[in-house]
């Protein structure tokens, strides 16, 4: 038997790391390392940026920098690349954006100075009273649309949370190809690289590479956080990224350690012409059938108790069998038969009572299941059994419930759910019929048409069937 199936020896065993492996490589820089990296962030917009878009040559690009005349080194290097337009944002000094904040004559002054500035020929813009998301998607309809956007090493982190939700809220702004790229300098800001580690998309989302490239100098390594087209260009373009870097005499170390591709198609092509079906174009016949020939008998539901964390009271067989016992004598005295068995570590106990039948198992350590089954559907069965099991094991949580019919003819509904006198030729399309009919609804002019076709049963033009005969 030892000899078929996995070895299970080695779980939890890791293989040893090389000490001159990449894997031991970690980001360790931080914000006051921005100038000591800089042929680093140089060679990611050399190299990066184009092998992923292309030359910059017709191409729309935005930088976002601090507060204006503070550094700006991804500004200083775009400029020589030659941009169709190339737009740079600033951020607002935190004396005026409190300013804006908190009065809404100033707000009113610095929407305007937006807007003027959006008119204008002018190139730089600084965003008071402006989010990151919202000037960017100005800043695209300004140049009709954006290929490039790059966040500067040291503009605040917010700006790349914003620009990553001009990415979801407004993506029909954005050129292709694109690329989203920012420079992770400081390890610990985690708001700057939140945008990687996110789940969301929009259902209508193009797909999407999500990827993290470590560079470093051979002391200090930084990432490169990007976003850009789900393509089999694109990632060709990643992984040509990396290759250059690797080359670059400006860099150490590089890696690519993160591609996860996220999202689905947008836009349906241009030759895309959907048909549309109603109901009537489906046969109908067979779920008719397994509706009304369904035949539900009872009601039965597993609920699946966990031991609370750090509770102190353990759980026993003595335990569970007393609760056991307390709560089946509270809905039936005396039980038609019950029985309880230590079962290795756990324990069973089975109850059979002239209206429910009862399982209940413990696995000996923190878990607990109980098995009802009644024959009356209307019965809620935490209330009837289960938290009178529970009241004496007060270091119990319930952490699953399922509840189901049971029955015949592939029961999924319980017996209030399907009036066995309609048939599949003659029934009510909806549960309002009922209600309808009694408002007179079936012979209101307006309603007439509408009633006959959908409500056929409760209106009263059902032909009566011979066999009226119900198996059960």
């Amino acid at each position: 038997i030892k000899s078929i199936g996995p070895d299970l020896s080695k779980i939890g065993v890791c293989d040893e790391v090389p000490k001159d492996s990449n894997k031991l490589v970690t980001l360790n820089a931080s914000r006051d390392d921005e100038e000591t990296l800089a042929p680093v962030i140089d060679a990611g917009l050399d190299d990066v940026i184009p092998s992923i878009v292309g030359a910059a040559a017709g191409k729309n690009a935005v930088v976002i920098c601090g507060i204006e005349g503070s550094p700006c080194r991804a500004k200083d290097n775009l400029e020589k690349k030659g941009y169709a337009n190339l737009m740079t944002l600033y951020s607002c000094p935190e004396e005026d954006a409190a300013q804006i904040d908190q009065d809404a004559y100033h707000h009113g002054l610095a929407m305007k100075k937006w807007r003027d500035q959006i008119q204008s020929d002018g190139n730089e813009f600084v965003m008071c009273a402006k989010k990151a998301s919202v000037a960017l998607k100005d800043m695209a309809q300004k140049v009709r649309g954006i290929n490039v956007v790059v966040v500067d090493a040291l503009a605040p982190a917010e700006h790349v949370f914003e620009s990553y939700q001009y990415w979801l809220k407004f993506w029909k702004t954005i050129k292709t190809p694109f690329i989203l790229f920012v420079p992770i300098v400081d390890a610990s800001d985690e708001q700057r690289a939140f945008f990687l580690k996110t789940r969301y998309n929009h259902q209508e989302d193009d797909p999407e590479f999500y990827s993290e490239i470590y560079a470093g100098d051979g002391k200090k390594t930084m990432s490169f956080g990007l976003i850009h087209e789900g393509t089999p260009a694109s990632f060709r373009g990643l992984l040509e990224a990396e290759s250059k870097l690797g080359k670059n005499e400006k860099v150490e170390f590089v890696e690519l350690r993160k591609t996860t591709i996220r999202g689905a198609t947008r836009e349906q092509g241009n030759d895309y012409e959907p048909v549309l079906f109603s109901w009537n174009d489906y046969d109908q016949q067979p779920g008719l059938e397994q509706f009304y020939g369904q035949r539900a008998i009872g009601v039965q539901t597993v609920f699946q108790l966990q031991r609370k964390p750090n509770s102190k009271k353990s759980l026993s067989a003595s335990s569970i069998e007393s609760a056991a016992k307390f709560a089946t004598n509270t809905i039936s005295k005396p039980p038609t038969k019950e029985t309880f068995q230590k079962v290795g570590d756990g324990a069973i106990y089975v109850a059979l009572l002239s209206n429910a039948q009862v399982t209940i198992t413990w696995d000996g350590a923190d878990s607990i299941n109980v098995n009802i089954f009644t024959y009356d559907q209307s019965l809620d069965h935490d209330a009837y059994f289960v938290n009178k099991f529970k009241a004496p094991l007060p270091s119990m949580n319930l952490m699953l419930k399922d509840e189901m019919p049971r029955g015949y003819g592939k029961v999924i509904n319980k017996s209030d759910r399907v009036n066995h006198a309609e048939t599949i030729l003659c029934h009510d399309h909806y549960k309002m019929c009922t209600s309808l009919s009694k408002d007179g609804d079936c012979d209101k002019k307006k309603n007439k048409k509408w009633m006959q076709f959908n409500c056929k049963f409760s209106c009263g033009l059902c032909e009566k069937s011979v066999d009226t005969k119900d198996e059960l």
